[in-house]
């Protein structure tokens, strides 16, 4: 029964206090629904009321009470994070991913060793191939980056001159030479060709350079890396984060050369996507997997354990 009172002291007049029960909300929000297991450890924020549980599916660290997620401490995964507060129960799914680490690359011995895939081609008109290499100054002659068939491959020469060709018809640029740098220096570069329609386009360390070639439409094939298609003319040098796109990502090559040093390429969702190291294992022979869309597996050949390197672009 409510209690009246006459605050005024005056006759007649009485007041009800008001109020009652404030309503119970479960609100809360984390800042980002994904984080790398390297990120520091996240803290919900609770808008609705405090002094709940939070819990979570099995995998994932958190503290009970102020719902942090131990993240280098959780298993890789999406989880569902349950806010409860006076019977109201609130949900959140927070995905953890690992850490882009490039601490591998692959060795060449410019003599037999070699990686094959499946042999594909990409669709339609419009074409990105990246990757990172340490490569010398050839003496004579001509080594093989990535070949698919004789109207699929890319090359570089004694004369420092770099070749793709695709689809049957060469695009060519000159290193060394002008405004185009020194890229077979043994030290590591990033090498990159975009296409769109029958334009294609040199970059080398995050710059574009005009193609002093032809080029035509159609998609590139590949079926090896590290050498020509039958094992011939190989690199002697090394290899690392091999890409390719069926699309044109020129507007995002400021991600992919990543200011001299390697980043993850998995938000660009790459057709196919060999880490060269990393994500591989070691039977008698080199399985890469691959992380793109593609599912198409890089097996090595003639190749070493060692063959695996800790040397890598930095």
């Amino acid at each position: 029964m409510p209690i009246l009172f006459n605050p005024n002291k005056k006759k007649g007049v009485f007041m009800i206090p008001t109020g009652g029960t404030q309503a119970v909300s479960c609100a809360f929000s984390y800042s980002a629904a994904s984080y790398t297991d390297a990120d520091p450890d996240p803290t919900p924020t609770v808008t609705g009321t405090s002094g709940g549980t939070f819990t979570s599916t099995a995998g994932l660290v958190i503290n009970a009470s102020t719902g942090e997620i131990d993240l280098s401490a959780s298993t890789l995964n999406t989880y569902v994070i349950t806010y409860t507060v006076r019977g109201k129960v609130c949900t959140q799914s927070v995905e953890i991913t690992a850490s882009f680490t490039n601490t591998y690359s692959m060795e060449f011995d410019g003599v037999d060793e070699r990686m094959t895939v499946s042999s594909f081609t990409t669709s339609g008109n419009d074409l990105t191939i990246s990757f990172w290499a340490k490569l010398p100054n050839l003496g004579s002659g001509a080594d093989y980056m990535l070949s698919g068939n004789s109207s699929n491959v890319i090359y570089y020469n004694s004369s420092e001159v770099f070749y793709a060709k695709v689809n049957g018809t060469t695009a060519y640029i000159a290193t060394n030479s002008g405004d185009v740098p020194d890229v077979f220096d043994s030290n590591w570069h990033h090498f990159a060709i975009t296409k769109t329609g029958s334009t294609l386009t040199f970059w080398f360390d995050g710059s574009s350079h005009t193609n002093a070639g032809s080029a035509t439409t159609g998609g590139f094939t590949l079926s090896t890396i590290g050498a020509y298609t039958h094992g011939g003319a190989g690199v002697n040098g090394n290899l690392d984060e091999i890409a390719v796109w069926e699309s044109d990502q020129s507007s995002n090559m400021a991600t992919i050369y990543g200011s001299g040093v390697p980043s993850s390429l998995a938000s660009l969702s790459p057709l196919s996507w060999w880490r060269m190291g990393e994500e591989g294992t070691w039977t008698t022979v080199w399985t890469l997997t691959d992380q793109g869309s593609g599912s198409n597996d890089a097996t090595s050949v003639n190749m070493e354990e060692a063959d695996r390197q800790t040397d890598v672009p930095s």
